[in-house]
């Protein structure tokens, strides 16, 4: 969860007792066991989905492909363990992520498979 302006208090069913208090620039992100540590944020960074964007930077490929896979309809499955910690820096429009599945191929090195339109097989 990202704040934007303001302070909100975030509670985990597992943490219920124990809210942690978010202000604007920060994040916290949600697990199944509990919640994380908050952090500072770029909000520019942050909110750039509101812009038709998504921007990393340094983040490992398994982390920029999670954060695809919430925007395109499918899934992008990284098969070869051995690339899933290369690191990713760019922006790229949201509307046209499979040219940014394009880059990322040719940036890192690594070959992808397309089985469907729905189903992106990096190796």
């Amino acid at each position: 969860m990202t704040v934007a302006t303001g302070t909100v208090d975030v509670w985990h069913a597992a943490q219920w007792g124990n809210p942690i208090r978010v202000r604007g620039g920060q994040q916290v992100h949600y697990t199944p066991q509990r919640l994380s540590e908050v952090q500072s944020i770029d909000l520019t960074d942050a909110l750039a989905w509101r812009r038709g964007q998504i921007i990393f930077w340094q983040k490992p490929l398994s982390e920029v492909i999670d954060e695809v896979n919430r925007y395109r309809s499918g899934r992008i499955v990284i098969l070869n363990p051995s690339i899933r910690h290369r690191l990713v820096t760019g922006a790229f429009d949201i509307q046209q992520l499979d040219h940014m599945i394009d880059a990322l191929r040719l940036g890192l090195g690594f070959h992808a498979t397309a089985l469907t339109p729905y189903l992106i097989l990096p190796h």
